[in-house]
């Protein structure tokens, strides 16, 4: 049917297959390493398409001329090369975008080792269990129906660990410390060496059976099989293993942020709900100032018509005195955030810090009034907490600025001990063992990226400033 010509061509046909296959292994990998790493880039589509194509391209070259290295190594290159692709395309979050690497090619590897593990079952299937290889053109076929079937299962085995794996990492969009890329590698680590031993197992048993076939022992050759039911659970399992570890941490790590915001809004509900009831305080003073102002005046008339003209001063210098009761001690342009620097001001006063405020409160920027007595509520926490632990003068001053969009809220303190920031939050250690330990600072952080702002804590001369901008531009009522 197909003739003699194509019979002695199959060993060119056969070679064409394989390469036609690892073509179609790496156009899978190339389309998917970019669906994965698309929700950490800044343009998704456009930059997901350019790491797509370009790991294709990648993996092409180096499955059509393959470079001789030693065992590992074509992994560890492999690795680090998406995760420079994806830095170069989007240079923030690196630890996330290595991670993001890291398990695409373990996911890969796993569905490629299972790929062959369930091949060769599928091979033995059409090639000697079913009556379809009666002749030399029905073996080609069927060869190419098992490239086929690889292919396939390859594909889909890939599309559902990156689909998993996507949905699990997004569950928790913020980047990872070091710690966090330390404990999700360990796995991996073992699975590539797992995978190695079977490597060494490979080629043992390739060279077994040379030498079996060198010799003549047919009997033996023929009873040796490369297939292995034990060894293809063991790649399943690794396989899920991985998608559910993955599932589990990034699950955690969203229940805990979850926990974490749940107890800044616990804070910051806690904190409002003060300052509300110390506005009505004020307020119910000034209602009663005004429900008595036409006694008040009365006994004045009187006092003056009786020429008690010292009584008279005296009242009203007592009213003046209520008055002042009544009033905040610094207007920032905002009932609020009179009153939280006003109560502040009175604390420093009674436990012996010097207190100094060049606060305004910018009504046209288009902030929370919610969301600024968090940040001042916190740093007046942070910065008397640190006083009481100074020895000597101790001092507390806060001010603000507006420049063109920019707003800074700049808070000093005296601080005698060692500020330590922690590299990855910006913020101080923590040196006290409190899950609330440090929610304070990390609310503010919280609220000054809302607005487009960060924050920075620095220590000079014996003093903590800590600085917290924010923009006006993309809230502006």
């Amino acid at each position: 049917m197909f003739g003699e010509d194509w019979i002695n061509d199959a060993d060119k046909i056969v070679g064409l297959g394989q390469n036609v296959l690892f073509i179609l292994y790496s156009l899978s990998m190339g389309c998917f390493f970019g669906s994965l790493s698309r929700p950490f880039l800044d343009d998704k589509k456009r930059d997901a398409s350019l790491a797509g194509i370009i790991y294709a391209v990648f993996m092409i070259i180096n499955t059509l001329f393959p470079f001789d290295l030693p065992k590992g190594c074509g992994s560890i290159i492999r690795i680090c090369f998406g995760f420079v692709v994806l830095y170069l395309i989007d240079r923030s979050r690196p630890k996330q975008k290595f991670f993001v690497s890291l398990l695409f090619y373990t996911i890969a590897t796993l569905c490629m080792q299972l790929n062959a593990e369930q091949g060769m079952y599928f091979d033995d299937l059409i090639f000697d269990v079913l009556p379809f290889n009666t002749t030399a053109e029905r073996s080609v076929i069927l060869y190419f129906v098992g490239l086929s079937e690889d292919a396939v299962f390859y594909a889909f085995a890939l599309g559902i660990g990156i689909i998993m794996s996507k949905r699990s990492i997004c569950l928790f969009d913020e980047d990872i410390s070091w710690r966090d890329l330390l404990i999700l590698s360990l796995p991996f680590m073992l699975i590539f060496m797992q995978i190695l031993v079977y490597s060494d197992y490979y080629d043992l048993f390739g060279k077994y059976s040379v030498l079996l076939s060198d010799v003549g022992d047919k009997d033996t050759l023929s009873t040796l099989s490369y297939n292995s039911i034990p060894r293809l659970f063991n790649m399943l399992l690794f396989y899920i293993f991985i998608l559910v570890f993955v599932w589990c941490f990034f699950d955690i790590k969203r229940i805990s942020r979850d926990n974490i915001n749940a107890a800044i809004l616990d804070e910051q509900t806690s904190a409002m709900k003060e300052h509300v009831k110390k506005m009505d305080e004020m307020y119910g003073k000034i209602r009663s100032v005004r429900h008595d102002m036409n006694h008040h005046s009365q006994v004045l008339s009187a006092l003056l018509g009786e020429g008690k003209y010292d009584e008279a001063r005296q009242y009203l210098s007592s009213m003046e005195e209520f008055m002042r009761d009544t009033r905040p001690t610094f207007s920032t342009g905002n009932p609020v955030t009179d009153i939280i620097i006003s109560e502040r001001a009175e604390e420093a006063s009674k436990i012996g810090i010097e207190f100094d405020a060049d606060f305004v409160y910018p009504s046209d920027y288009g902030f929370d009034i919610f969301d600024i007595s968090g940040i001042l509520g916190n740093a007046f926490s942070n910065a008397f907490a640190a006083c009481r632990d100074t020895s000597g003068e101790k001092h507390i001053a806060i001010r603000s600025i507006t420049k063109g969009n920019m707003y800074l809220i700049e808070m000093k303190n005296s601080y005698s001990g060692e500020l330590v920031i922690d590299t990855t939050t910006g913020l101080p250690k923590r040196n006290i063992p409190s899950d609330r330990h440090g929610i304070g600072l990390m609310n503010v952080q919280r609220i000054a990226q809302k607005y487009g702002g960060d924050v920075m804590m620095e220590q000079k001369d014996g003093e903590v400033v800590f600085s917290i901008i924010l923009q006006r531009a993309m809230f502006e009522k």
